[in-house]
């Protein structure tokens, strides 16, 4: 307990937070904690809490129907082989163009492919998402795995170093997909992890 002053710093606050884990957790998920991100075979989700007090304990969900499986079933991948640095950025430019809701912003060499990828669009368009927010997200579900697999699970991260990370992470499954030439299933979990990390990212 403080001392009563008659007032109260902000440092004397924040010591006293920090030696009570049920306050410190209280102010958290009231005043800090914004939302949850979650990914699956076939979506993303963003769920962010109502900002308005009206509305409190209230929640708006934000979706996109693309997934981990997604690259692979539109062919965005090939089945058949490991993902390289330029089909990595195709499937990054589409999940920008999706979740932003906005045309492809990159010219695709084969017209075919970029034909193939607006008619994607087209169909798998998402609701306008959020942007500006700031507070904490909590990561689920396949945004876990991109986390464990970018080694920065289970704790408070910021936003720029928890990109750096996931970079990181994509940068080492493309040099090195670990075994993935000569086992079919470990070919499937490269596709799965490096569609997981550029959702992620």
């Amino acid at each position: 307990f403080l001392r009563w002053s008659g007032t109260i710093t902000v440092s004397e606050m924040l010591n006293c937070m920090l030696v009570s884990e049920d306050l410190l957790q209280a102010v958290i998920r009231h005043r800090l904690f914004v939302g949850t991100l979650a990914g699956g075979p076939r979506s993303v989700q963003l769920t962010v809490a109502e900002p308005d007090p009206e509305k409190e304990g209230e929640v708006q969900m934000h979706y996109a129907k693309v997934g981990t499986r997604s690259p692979v079933v539109w062919g965005l991948f090939n089945a058949q082989e490991e993902v390289t640095r330029e089909v990595l950025l195709r499937w990054e430019t589409f999940l920008v163009s999706v979740i932003e809701n906005v045309p492809l912003s990159a010219e695709l060499e084969d017209l075919d492919k970029a034909q193939h990828m607006s008619q994607l669009l087209r169909e798998n368009q998402s609701q306008e998402w959020p942007s500006g927010l700031r507070g904490i997200f909590v990561g689920i579900s396949s945004m876990f795995y991109a986390a464990r697999d970018a080694g920065i699970t289970a704790r408070l991260i910021q936003k720029k170093d928890c990109l750096s990370a996931f970079t990181t992470a994509l940068e080492a499954e493309l040099r090195d997909p670990k075994g993935a030439r000569e086992d079919p299933k470990k070919l499937q979990l490269h596709h799965q992890k490096v569609a997981n990390l550029a959702m992620a990212h």
